[in-house]
């Protein structure tokens, strides 16, 4: 992930709030809190903020290095690390209930485990429901499994329901 950059360090186009907020709990979410992460090695006063629906963190993160698949493993352990150095805070249960943009900043009025919020945050990535969209490949008869979207001999391999 790669942003133009002022003379501070910080991401060009943000004001002097540098907080990122991703919403969503798969693995494009990881990964684009993952990158965010990243980009704090060049832009310290990046804040990353992971807003989650459920309370279900340990899930997410999955089993660590006791995942039956390393890397997913590998990307909660990432996660994880950067929650206990204080780099990534996460949100959960959150439930967004409105956004406002008021002076080159995000204002998002929410409830957090129960509790009624504000936080003010210079971007918000959603990623959510990211599924692809396989109707112009039905002539060719694919087959997918149905929970995990990928070929029925791999799914089990994969299913997160099981390798977490």
């Amino acid at each position: 992930m790669s942003a133009p950059r002022s003379s501070n360090g910080e991401m060009s186009g943000c004001s002097h709030h540098g907080t990122t907020t991703v919403v969503g709990s798969g693995h494009s979410a990881i990964n684009v809190v993952l990158a965010l992460l990243d980009l704090q090695a060049d832009a310290p006063r990046t804040e990353v903020l992971w807003a989650l629906r459920s309370n279900r963190i340990e899930k997410l993160l999955g089993g660590g290095l006791n995942n039956q698949l390393p890397q997913r493993g590998e990307l909660g352990l990432a996660a994880k690390e950067a929650i206990d150095a204080g780099r990534l805070r996460m949100l959960a249960p959150f439930a967004a209930e409105r956004v406002t943009e008021t002076g080159g900043r995000l204002l998002v009025e929410a409830t957090l485990d129960g509790a009624s919020v504000i936080e003010e945050v210079g971007r918000i990535v959603v990623a959510t429901r990211f599924r692809p969209d396989f109707s112009f490949l039905r002539e060719v008869r694919l087959a997918l499994d149905p929970a995990v979207e990928a070929p029925p001999a791999l799914a089990p391999f994969i299913d997160p329901n099981f390798h977490s």
